[in-house]
């Protein structure tokens, strides 16, 4: 008898979401019964499968755990296994249930949640989807968009405690609970969702969830946040029960070989990649149809219990080199011996599979030395991002890359990212002098010109022969007059303060004795070119971007979106005036209809204090992921006051097609005209009316999002970019070391 599963849920009548989807991919499980009650917010429901599945409507919106509680009272949950609550604007893989509960199950997890996508909205990093894992135990289970419940804890979760009625705060007493009862939870990253349908937080008062949240937090025993947010054990395999193996097939080294024949009937081939302990048979293999990946795979595969050797993907491809192929089949090759293999065929290809990256090319027998105040966290900050770039394009042109750090943590993940894409990692400078005097660099690249000023002196007297290129990510100088002074102008020599001063001297003797000096616009290369003449050598490297334009309508696109870097003191300055200057100028109308997203990296309580007392505006902070944000949000604002080099932020936009309001400071270096690709503001009022316009006159959002994206492609694509850093390393390297 297969066993019963409970779905839960709410969803909205009146609203675009996925709900019949959702139904209906929930109602094909074959290993559970599945019974599904869900009440309808918002209008009355007219399609026949959906009545069939409503049991309560509610015309106005109210919180969504009173009205479960509504449906628990109606059932008897004894004869259920799982209750799963499901919200109604996610996308499911085939077949969910069944791999889910199987693999919740198998792992022994009371409580368990799948992993987001990275394009979904995530409020808590720790629910994206890993790379390379198949599962998670944590303290941490979110309360929505799914969550599964075993019936071993129905009496800890039922009924919900309504003194929080969106659930917040829930999974802070659920960790409590389960550590307590000695009972596992966890996220399963094999069988992620998509939550990008609609920002959290649009159809109820944020500022109320948090209130009720903590009057709850009060009086019930729980753990923090920091508490909660802990990976215990990782699970890089499925464990025994959660997958169950398709056809299997045994093989010697040579019956395998000859599967790399292309098929004259279907015209198939099989293509193979590299994974794991796979070096032994790729030697047996022709190099041209094995394939290096860029990083652990999307998700794990069913591989039964053994390491993997190799995945075996049949293309429709006649060209194995090929990046994009049509996948047809997916097998597990395992190694059993000297000369006996296993194929492994899968049931069905797993969901979303990338299309494998042909091998790195041949090193050309060139090393490099990369230098960074942090590790290159591309995810969190732009200039990180940016020396993430430069090491992937050194690579991939066939450089040898050591990376070293002037202070980081040798457990963050960006070290073991790193490190399997082959980069020889140091987490301090203390190693950076044995490195200069033991190995041979044919360059230097030195981001920031205090860590140039620190390590320059020492390839000098080191390596002597080595070419050192300072990355200037923007110049320092310039921004921090202009902090001081809006109208300050380099060509006049006026001296702000002493400190200034001696700090602007400092670095241009840092470019000056570079053989060259990155800039990331031509505005930039140009002022070291008036300030140093020829004993400087500026080049141009801008940042880039591969980014989709978003196809959400306008009349759809919700929201004013704020995204920065707060540990950058400019985009502190920034969001203070947003908040404090442009928005009390908006009019209600504007307000209710668009929240305020505040999206960043080192958002801390000093900086979330700025929003107290201000309603429709969400703190949102750090998320794997802003593309989501950036395509259904209706405007995107840049009000910068003081800073220097060129805005990723508006690259970012301009790619997606989000219309932007910026200042002067903000599109600064940028090929982009006020009025044709972004509205520019440089007065609170200015600033609060090109918001009103961008949020009311469609054709204008459609007319800047069209050309901005066409403007900005040619010179900030990922292509452009990397054909400027690579002719500048060639450049640099065509020079004799000063």
């Amino acid at each position: 008898m297969r066993p019963s599963v409970l779905v839960l849920g709410v969803f909205l009548a009146d609203r675009p979401s996925h709900i019949r989807c959702v139904v209906a991919n929930l109602s094909s499980a074959s290993g559970y019964h599945v019974v599904q009650r869900w009440i309808a917010l918002g209008g009355a429901v007219h399609d026949p499968e959906l009545q069939r599945v409503t049991h309560g409507m509610q015309l106005a919106y109210v919180p969504k755990f009173p009205l479960v509680n509504a449906l628990l009272v109606q059932i008897d949950l004894r004869g259920f296994e799982y209750v799963v609550l499901v919200d109604d604007d996610v996308q499911l893989p085939d077949r969910f249930l069944d791999d889910f509960l199987a693999a919740q199950a198998a792992l022994d997890f009371c409580l368990a949640q799948p992993a987001r996508t990275p394009a979904s909205y995530i409020d808590h990093p720790i629910v994206m989807q890993e790379p390379g894992s198949f599962a998670r135990e944590t303290r941490w289970v979110e309360v929505g968009p799914i969550v599964s419940i075993h019936r071993r804890i129905f009496d800890l979760v039922f009924p919900f405690d309504v003194r929080s009625p969106m659930g917040w705060g829930y999974e802070n007493v659920w960790a409590y609970e389960l550590s307590r009862r000695e009972l596992k939870m966890g996220i399963i990253d094999a069988f992620p969702i998509d939550h990008s349908l609609r920002p959290p937080h649009v159809y109820y008062d944020w500022t109320e969830a948090d209130a009720c949240c903590r009057r709850m937090l009060a009086e019930r025993p729980h753990l923090s946040l920091d508490e909660c947010q802990q990976v215990l054990v990782r699970y890089a395999e499925p464990p025994h029960g959660a997958t169950s193996p398709g056809e299997r097939e045994c093989m010697s080294a040579a019956q395998l070989r000859s599967l790399l024949d292309v098929d004259t009937a279907t015209g198939e081939r099989l293509a193979l990649l590299d994974w794991h302990s796979g070096a032994r048979l790729c030697e047996l293999l022709p190099e041209q149809v094995v394939f290096s990946p860029f990083d652990a795979l999307p998700r794990p595969l069913p591989y039964f219990g053994k390491s993997i050797d190799l995945v075996a993907l049949s293309s429709r491809e006649a060209n194995a080199q090929a990046e994009a192929r049509r996948v047809a089949r997916l097998a597990v090759v395992t190694c059993d011996g000297d000369d006996r293999f296993t194929l492994d065929w899968l049931e069905r290809l797993p969901p979303a599979q990338p299309p494998a990256r042909r091998r790195r090319p041949i090193g050309n027998g060139r090393r490099a030395l990369v230098c960074s105040p942090t590790l290159p966290e591309f995810d969190r900050e732009s200039g990180s991002r940016r020396v993430f770039d430069h090491i992937e394009c050194l690579q991939d042109a066939g450089w040898t890359v050591v990376f070293a750090a002037q202070d980081a943590e040798r457990t963050s993940r960006y070290v073991r990212l790193l490190e399997r894409r082959g980069v020889e990692t140091h987490c301090n400078f203390a190693a950076t002098d044995a490195l200069l005097a033991s190995g041979r660099f044919d360059l230097a690249l030195l981001a920031f010109w205090r860590v140039a000023e620190w390590q320059l002196p020492r390839v000098r007297k080191l390596s002597p022969h080595t070419r050192v290129l300072v990355d200037s990510i923007d110049l320092h100088f310039l921004r921090d007059a202009r902090r001081l002074s809006r109208d300050w102008d380099y060509r006049t020599r006026v001296e702000l303060d002493p400190r200034h001063s001696a700090e602007m001297q400092r670095e241009l003797a840092v470019y000056e004795q570079a053989d060259a000096v990155l800039t990331v616009s031509h505005q930039e290369a140009e002022i070291l070119r008036d300030l140093l003449g020829a004993r400087a050598q500026p080049l141009v490297a801008s940042d880039g971007e591969e980014l989709p334009a978003s196809v959400v309508p306008w009349a759809q696109r919700r929201g004013l979106l704020f995204l920065g870097n707060f540990r950058h003191p400019p985009n502190v300055e920034a969001v203070a005036y947003l908040l404090g200057e442009v928005l009390p100028r908006l009019p209600p109308q504007v307000r209710a209809r668009h929240r305020v997203y505040i999206v960043g990296n080192g958002l801390n309580d000093e900086i979330c204090a700025l929003a107290a007392g201000l309603e429709r505006v969400v703190m949102v902070g750090w998320v794997p992921s802003i593309v989501t944000y950036l395509c259904n949000s209706r405007v995107m604002v840049a009000p910068l006051l003081h800073g220097a080099g060129t805005k990723r932020k508006l690259i970012q936009s301009l790619m997606v097609g989000t219309p932007t309001v910026a200042t002067s400071i903000a599109v600064e270096g940028l090929p982009v005209c006020a009025g044709e690709h972004v509205l520019v503001a440089d007065t609170a009022d200015a600033f609060a009316s090109a918001i009103v316009h961008l949020a009311t006159d469609d054709e204008l959002c459609d007319a800047l999002a069209t050309r901005g994206r066409v403007t900005i492609e040619p010179h900030h694509s990922r292509q452009a970019a990397r054909a400027g850093f690579t002719a500048a390393v060639a450049t640099v390297m065509a020079c004799s070391p000063k």
